[in-house]
């Protein structure tokens, strides 16, 4: 099975929240009254702050998460089957983000700015000076 393309060179959580439908979310949220209190924050803004400020280890992460999977499979919504089998395939790269709360974001963003550099070159034929210019822009 070849790579899929679709989500090169973002992180992991970053992928399984653009999987979410933001107006499904905020309209369960409605409905179930959790935006009657918001001034600022909807529901779907809401579940992606709560997803990345969670403070936990890596363990107490499995343990929630778990928790999480039979939560949805009660609830029994398409939408958050398909995220929660997102997860399930990629939950140890997942949880590896409780280890110590960073991500490979910054090292993905270099990587965007050289392949953009590198296009607006249109192709490199010396590689030597093509690494000096890339050092003195962004090292």
């Amino acid at each position: 099975m070849g790579k899929g393309t679709n989500f090169s060179g973002q992180p992991v959580l970053s992928q399984l929240i653009k999987l979410m439908d933001r107006s499904k979310i905020n309209t369960l949220a409605s409905k179930s009254g959790a935006n009657y209190y918001t001034k600022h924050l909807d529901g779907y803004s809401h579940l992606v702050v709560m997803l990345y400020a969670q403070k936990c280890d890596k363990e107490t992460g499995r343990k929630n998460i778990k928790k999480w999977y039979a939560k949805v499979g009660e609830f029994d919504n398409k939408a958050f089957n398909d995220i929660a089998a997102a997860m399930y395939d990629r939950e140890d790269e997942i949880l590896n983000y409780f280890v110590n709360r960073s991500t490979n974001a910054p090292a993905e963003s270099l990587n965007t700015k050289i392949k953009d550099f590198r296009a607006q070159l249109r192709g490199v034929i010396d590689k030597k000076f093509f690494i000096f210019r890339l050092a003195k822009i962004f090292g």
